[in-house]
């Protein structure tokens, strides 16, 4: 029998996208190490994630598209890609005990069987404009933050808390028993 390899998760990944990439900057929420940009003088679009790399004193590079699209993996970049640290993901304890101190109701929203990351993106971006507070997904079986989920949500899942439960059912109990 073969040995299992556990591996551990990245400590780095390459977002791409306007968005993305642009809301990862905004958002704050993850470290980003480095930013590419498929021309010498960035365009206009371009030029805004520049500026909010330099004011955090990221340091960017020009590179060619076919660097880019080798970098993250897609056709889909837009000429613009940054090294990023993982999204953290929150726990439902997180997300419950803070909307205690401000007395404020969270909209959850709870996942079950989504496999597919350009779905689990899809819902993110809807999720996030009706207002959620957190997205609740299993650990196992289940798409979780990715480069794709967060390009496909247009950088909506740089802004919304993720939390990856082990059970899901036992989750909803545990709501129920906090009253939501």
């Amino acid at each position: 029998m073969a040995a299992k390899r556990w591996l551990s998760p990245p400590s780095r990944e390459v977002l791409f996208g306007f968005h993305p990439v642009t809301e990862a900057l905004i958002a704050g929420r993850r470290t980003i190490h480095s930013l590419m940009v498929d021309r010498d003088k960035p365009s206009e679009r371009q030029a805004r994630a520049v500026k909010l790399a330099e004011e955090k004193r990221i340091p960017w590079a020009p590179r060619t598209p076919e660097q880019i699209r080798s970098a993250c993996g897609s056709d889909q970049h837009q000429g613009i890609a940054a090294l990023a640290s993982p999204l953290p993901t929150d726990t439902v304890d997180a997300v419950v005990a803070d909307a205690e101190a401000t007395a404020k109701r969270p909209l959850l929203v709870l996942l079950d069987g989504i496999v597919d990351p350009n779905n689990l993106g899809a819902i993110v971006r809807t999720a996030h404009c009706a207002g959620a507070d957190a997205l609740l997904v299993p650990k196992d079986r289940a798409a979780g933050a990715t480069p794709v989920v967060s390009k496909v949500s247009a950088g909506a899942l740089e802004h919304t808390r993720l939390c990856r439960v082990t059970n899901l059912a036992g989750s909803i109990q545990w709501l129920k028993k906090k009253g939501f």
